[in-house]
């Protein structure tokens, strides 16, 4: 029997994939074709890192020892995309892969150790003293994370967490650096401003907010936030540092139990061990539309120029920015994957 699919590239190949895979699992033959040419498939360009059990099932980007997080590389100076959510159809956003960072916080983190101030860079070694004592990587591309990731504040630091103690291969302990629970503070809003930062200070809620850590901490972050608060009106990258820090300290300090940060989701661990490992994917195989081609290819998938009786999948037109082609790209794969058990459904055992 032949199936002959018509839509959207990755759409189709997927599903194709998927039907040629079952079909083989289950001893039967089957044929699949798509109509159009592979020079007519849509590109979708590394470096990118998702959790995807559909396109790790069809080969793309899949690791040894981490069945559905897709890694593919990309130049090593483009950003890498990123998505949270499971099959990658939301939650897409980019990490710098130079070194600088690209997030102003981030950003800002690299000018402590560029300037000539020998204030800011000692502030610099001690925060990277500070994130090697919770076990996390120094590193500007975390801070992206950390202060860019689509999700609450508390998340996006035990995402940051996870991500740096997987690169650095160290542990933390968060609770050695806690005191007493402190609730009767209303949390910095998200990408708060120096302004709003100052009030904050000046209200009095951020030494509440401090009363959160242990002694020793405490004194310790109060001696850096000194040390660098002349510098904050005429630095913007290192004001948005501070207050990317400061916005996320004062929700996880308003937390009943600040020290046990929220468990991450399956999906979302897959995607933050995998950070390192993405941050130096470079080389070949940066297009996952292309690996999927080469496995349909592989299974005896065939291209067509024309079809009496097509089945119509997705036609959906591509987005041009990268992170919005990544994300249609998942939704036709996730799509697919539905439309081929249908499909398969229609072959192997049809109504009668």
């Amino acid at each position: 029997m032949t199936v002959e699919l018509k839509g959207n590239s990755g759409t189709c190949l997927t599903a194709g994939i998927l039907l040629l895979t079952r079909a083989r699992s289950f001893g039967q033959r089957l044929d699949v074709a798509i109509v159009g040419s592979a020079d007519e498939i849509t590109p979708i360009k590394g470096p990118a890192l998702l959790h995807s059990p559909v396109l790790a099932t069809c080969g793309v980007g899949r690791r040894s020892g981490n069945r559905a997080q897709v890694i593919v590389p990309g130049k090593p100076t483009d950003p890498l995309a990123v998505s949270l959510s499971e099959g990658g159809d939301g939650g897409w956003f980019y990490i710098d892969r130079t070194g600088a960072g690209r997030h102003p916080g981030a950003l800002g983190f690299s000018t402590l150790f560029r300037g000539a101030s020998t204030e800011l860079k000692a502030a610099g070694r001690e925060l990277s003293i500070g994130l090697s004592a919770l076990g996390c990587a120094p590193e500007p591309a975390l801070l992206d994370l950390l202060f860019e990731a689509p999700v609450d504040p508390v998340v996006r630091l035990a995402f940051a967490l996870r991500a740096g103690r997987a690169i650095s291969g160290e542990g933390g302990d968060l609770t050695a650096h806690l005191g007493e629970a402190s609730h009767a503070i209303r949390p910095l809003k998200h990408q708060c401003s120096l302004q709003d930062l100052k009030a904050f200070r000046s209200s009095g809620s951020w030494a509440k907010a401090m009363e959160g850590l242990s002694g020793r901490t405490r004194q310790v972050c109060e001696d850096w936030l000194s040390r660098v608060w002349p510098f904050l009106d005429s630095n913007p990258p290192l004001s948005a540092l501070v207050c990317g820090l400061a916005e996320v300290a004062t929700h996880a300090l308003a937390m009943p139990n600040p020290g046990y940060l929220p468990p991450l989701a399956p999906h979302m661990d897959a995607v933050a061990v995998g950070v390192g490992s993405a941050l130096g994917a470079v080389g070949k195989a940066d297009d996952a539309s292309a690996a999927l081609a080469d496995t349909y290819r592989f299974l005896g998938g065939r291209f067509i120029s024309d079809a009496r009786y097509p089945i119509e999948l997705s036609v959906s037109e591509p987005p041009e920015g990268r992170l919005e082609r990544w994300r249609w790209f998942c939704e036709g794969t996730k799509e697919a994957a539905k439309a081929a058990d249908s499909l398969w459904r229609q072959v192997v055992d049809p109504v009668q």
